[in-house]
């Protein structure tokens, strides 16, 4: 198992909750259960990513560390990630008993999420002892990938939204330039003598379901939608498992 082993839980889970939920801000679903699904499986990520990283520092006291120095990197992680997860709590609450969270409240916390994914990659990136971290395929493996796996996450929940050419076509366009980050972070970790193998899979695999998306996206069935949610989801696992493997 890798060294980082909490920390890949906690970006790879935290990262879809985060990208699921600003697809849903900009694509509404339609129905309670579709929308309660877009806040409670965000909290049970960060939950679970979230008891992860206290693992990870060994003491759940030194989590009040993180909010000393706001430059820091895992400063930035810890303030937005509260502050996603609290919007989280107040649309869920909204959505359960009432008839739903505004489109505002949505468009606040898609905001916080995409300040925590950006959050995710800035704090690798600014790692200049790790050349192979310290390039710039690394905040895209991070940003493009959680929308990229949150935008399958969607169309796979809510019927209407899977016949949206729009997010279809955003869907596409996303797994494709994933793809692009994946090889970059090939190159990138050969030139640091590193294998790039891992990363070659998985640009695979979000090619392929970037050229399904762009080709066959009409005939996807709710068991194909999942299944190339699923596809891309182990590809982002297999990337995000080779770049922690790195330290």
């Amino acid at each position: 198992m890798i060294t980082e082993f909490a920390l890949f839980i906690f970006t790879t889970l935290g990262g879809l909750a985060a990208g699921l939920y600003i697809v849903a801000a900009l694509f509404p679903v339609q129905g309670k259960r579709n929308n309660l699904l877009v806040t409670i499986v965000p909290l049970v990520l960060l939950a679970i990513g979230g008891v992860a990283l206290l693992g990870h520092l060994g003491h759940p006291e030194r989590m009040f560390n993180a909010f000393a120095n706001p430059e820091a990197g895992i400063t930035q992680e810890g303030i937005t990630t509260t502050l996603f997860g609290i919007v989280l709590v107040i649309d869920l609450a909204l959505t359960w008993f009432k008839d739903g969270a505004p489109r505002a409240l949505r468009i606040v916390g898609a905001v916080f999420a995409a300040l925590l994914i950006c959050a995710m990659g800035m704090l690798y990136y600014n790692y200049q002892s790790m050349p192979m971290w310290h390039a710039l395929p690394t905040v895209p493996l991070f940003v493009v990938g959680d929308l990229a796996i949150g935008g399958l996450f969607i169309a796979a929940i809510d019927e209407q939204l899977a016949g949206n050419k729009t997010l279809a076509t955003v869907n596409a366009v996303l797994t494709a330039l994933f793809a692009v980050t994946l090889v970059g972070n090939a190159v990138v970790f050969q030139g640091c003598g590193l294998s790039p193998v891992p990363f070659a899979i998985a640009a695979v695999i979000a090619a392929a379901v970037a050229v399904y998306l762009f080709t066959n996206w009409q005939k996807a069935t709710s068991g194909l939608r999942w299944g190339l949610f699923a596809v891309l989801f182990i590809g982002i696992v297999i990337a995000r498992y080779a770049f922690y493997a790195a330290f």
